[in-house]
């Protein structure tokens, strides 16, 4: 048997086969509450009131995935700290090795 249906913007659509709307049911594209009547003609009701549907299980709404635990990675050492040899001391450029704060062991 085929129906019209009514869409969720109210305008009628159809003839669909039985087949068809029980696999947009399966889709959640329609409800077995959404409106039809046979495409012969006849009052609107339910999908689920027609014998066609009333052993179709409506599409259950997936349920949210269950939240993630929060997953805590170790958090690894610092690497060693390296030999480092020290910076050699320079003179100021500009300078001539000597400064007035100082004696004569600074100039060069």
């Amino acid at each position: 048997m085929n129906y019209h249906i009514v869409g969720s913007d109210g305008n009628e659509y159809g003839p669909y086969s039985a087949e068809q709307l029980k696999g947009y049911v399966a889709e959640g594209r329609i409800s077995l509450t959404t409106q039809a009547r046979p495409a012969e003609g006849g009052d609107w009701k339910p999908l689920s009131s027609y014998p066609e549907f009333g052993g179709a299980p409506a599409a259950a709404p997936s349920a949210p995935a269950p939240p993630r635990p929060f997953l805590r990675l170790p958090i690894p050492p610092p690497p060693p700290p390296t030999a480092r040899r020290p910076m050699p001391l320079r003179p100021l450029a500009g300078s001539r090795g000597s400064c007035a704060r100082h004696s004569a062991s600074c100039r060069p």
